[in-house]
């Protein structure tokens, strides 16, 4: 119940459907919005008095809305050049997953995906050795992390929200141009309205197109653009990505927006038989893949892959894409800028 429930309005709020059903499921949800904008305002107060800070710099990355905004690509993207500008990250994350706690250096963690969730496992697989502090109360994790990692900064994964942990630069993620104009759950997708962009000091919009984006009513913060490009398409060790075109693929999704899944590989160049969407970071069934579809047909993304077993991993398709800053030299210069001192030597 609880799966089609989220699937409804993750239609309603991401594939723009028509007919009278979906206007009228709208209109119903409507009534509820002045009840979660005053749960929203208490909340807030509260995590705000609550806030602490930490001795060493902190980025957030974060977005107004329920996802879908390529907040763990950003992640990825951010903390690989501040590895190699030498300011040694770890993550701060809520986590998906059934636990909590350390992914460090050298522990051998099994079965990462299960327990921390599916972001946690794509991020400690892609960036391996990358110190990790998987719970709810992230100034907790923070201070486990400097006890026992050599840490010199860390990055809070959606952490816009997360006001209870003081940090120096906010960066928010926006899904599209349009987004800010939508509704306030539940009867739309944002989880803050764009007023709270004030609080921002960087803004960047997902966009495969140059965009045109006023928010100086609301914020003075820099905007900018972040997208996907094409890598490869892998099966195992082998590059399938020209090979897929010549016949249909289906598509295996548990990401906020998959429709824009199907579009990317449309713009490629592919053809897309069937689309098989579960909820947002949902747990992967191996028999479903192996005998009611084509595993060698399949396509899915990196987020999928690291919940699946290795014998399976050999057999489907993966998308591997490369996120892209526009006017990436400007925007680390803001980055630096706000953390008040320059890149440190690699080291």
């Amino acid at each position: 119940m609880k799966a089609k429930l989220h699937s409804l309005l993750r239609r309603l709020y991401f594939s723009n459907p028509e007919g009278i059903f979906w206007k009228l499921l709208e209109l119903f949800l409507k009534p509820f919005v002045p009840f979660y904008r005053l749960l929203l305002f208490l909340d807030q107060r509260r995590k705000t008095k609550k806030r602490r800070s930490l001795p060493v710099p902190v980025i957030s990355i974060g977005n107004i809305s329920l996802g879908g905004t390529g907040k763990t690509s950003f992640a990825q993207y951010m903390l690989e050049q501040l590895s190699l500008d030498g300011y040694h990250p770890g993550l701060l994350k809520r986590g998906e997953g059934n636990q909590e706690g350390l992914l460090l250096p050298g522990n051998g963690e099994k079965r990462v995906a299960e327990k921390y969730g599916d972001e946690v496992a794509l991020l400690s697989e892609n960036i391996p050795g990358l110190p990790v502090g998987v719970g709810r109360d992230r100034w907790s994790m923070g201070r486990r992390l400097l006890e026992e990692a050599s840490v010199g900064m860390l990055l809070l994964d959606d952490g816009f929200q997360h006001l209870e942990l003081s940090r120096d630069l906010d960066i928010v993620l926006l899904g599209s141009v349009d987004e800010a104009e939508g509704s306030l759950l539940p009867a739309g997708p944002l989880r803050e309205s764009k007023t709270s962009l004030e609080r921002a000091d960087i803004v960047s919009v997902k966009s495969r197109e140059p965009v045109k984006l006023d928010l100086s009513e609301f914020t003075d913060a820099p905007v900018y653009r972040h997208y996907y490009t094409l890598k490869a398409v892998k099966r195992g060790d082998f590059d399938v990505t020209e090979a897929l075109k010549t016949e249909p693929v289906d598509i295996l999704s548990t990401l906020a927006r998959p429709r824009e899944l199907k579009e990317f590989l449309l713009q490629e160049g592919y053809q897309v038989r069937d689309c098989y969407s579960l909820p947002d970071h949902a747990s992967i069934a191996t028999d479903f893949i192996e005998e009611e579809l084509e595993p060698e047909r399949l396509v899915l993304t990196e987020k999928e892959l690291v919940k699946l077993p290795p014998r399976l991993r050999e057999r489907v398709n993966c998308l591997k894409s490369r996120l892209v800053v526009e006017l990436g030299e400007d925007f680390w210069e803001q980055v630096y800028a706000s953390l008040q001192e320059q890149p440190n030597e690699t080291g």
